[in-house]
């Protein structure tokens, strides 16, 4: 399942890419002992979503993808 995954976080299509966060999301919201397992997918995800608001503060014209942000912060929220 993660590399099936894993290829739909980089997917052209954002609503792919999407549903990809939000399935992971909450695959690791409810077996919370997988967090690990899924760890380094997460972050690359976060790290690439960052990249996009930095390029959108520079005045680049690029799509958000707010929908990271809202199921990760959760996830964020078990490794503390």
């Amino acid at each position: 399942m993660q590399k099936g995954v894993h290829s739909k976080f980089v997917d052209m299509s954002t609503s792919v890419r999407e549903a990809a966060v939000e399935l992971i999301g909450r695959f690791v919201l409810n077996k919370p002992e997988l967090i690990l397992q899924y760890y380094d997918m997460i972050i690359e995800r976060i790290l690439v979503s960052c990249s996009h608001y930095i390029h959108v503060l520079a005045g680049l014209s690029l799509s958000l993808n707010s929908p990271v942000a809202l199921i990760f912060t959760p996830v964020a929220n078990l490794l503390l």
